[in-house]
């Protein structure tokens, strides 16, 4: 895919249903340009 990016970002969290509303609220605020795609992708897992 000539001139396509694709990042992840991993996080480890006790409780994802308080962090998410953070994460979209930082998501919500900052300016991105039309030509990025951004998608916040949540899959809980118990780690302990």
């Amino acid at each position: 895919m000539k001139d396509h990016y694709r990042w992840q970002l991993w996080y480890f969290t006790e409780n994802v249903s308080k962090t998410v509303p953070k994460l979209v609220a930082l998501q919500q605020a900052f300016p991105w340009p039309s030509d990025i795609i951004q998608v916040l992708d949540v899959d809980p897992v118990s780690l302990g």
